[in-house]
């Protein structure tokens, strides 16, 4: 075994400290290891049965979603982006369906592609409503990130 020096002794020190104090840190980036977080998007009695409506989200993420209510305790929530090129769509009650505005896909009130360009569906987002009524909406985005 080798006579360990002052300078050696810091130097394992510093090393072992620097790596005890990342190892927290190691996997978050990984997408894989990606925890969804939730975004309060308003109270239930704000969103009637039957009807979608367009919600404020995380500019990071395309700054607005849709969430449908079918029934009391039933939601559902779609990203806005396209499948085609990520261009966000727009909602049209008459139709209860989406369209993108740049190519015109055209999809239906679940997100199903109906026509146009593109190859898929609108991505659903997860919708949950917690005791007080509060919906919250899925967000891969840190809530200290969406600010």
């Amino acid at each position: 075994m080798t006579d360990m020096t002052r300078r050696n002794f810091l130097v394992t020190l510093t090393v072992a400290g620097t790596a005890a104090a990342l190892a927290p840190l190691g996997g978050a980036a990984r997408a894989d290891d990606a925890a969804p977080y939730f975004v309060n998007v308003g109270h239930a009695k704000d969103f009637p049965v039957g009807e979608t409506k367009q919600v404020d989200y995380p500019a990071q993420i395309g700054g607005y979603a849709f969430v449908r209510r079918d029934s009391e305790k039933a939601f559902a929530a779609l990203s806005p982006k396209c499948v085609h090129r990520g261009v966000p769509v727009n909602y049209d009650p008459a139709t209860k369906g989406f369209e993108c505005p740049r190519h015109h896909a055209r999809y239906s009130a679940t997100g199903e592609h109906l026509s146009g360009p593109g190859n898929g569906s609108l991505a659903p987002l997860q919708v949950k409503v917690d005791k007080d009524g509060v919906v919250w909406l899925q967000s891969l985005v840190a809530p200290s990130a969406t600010g």
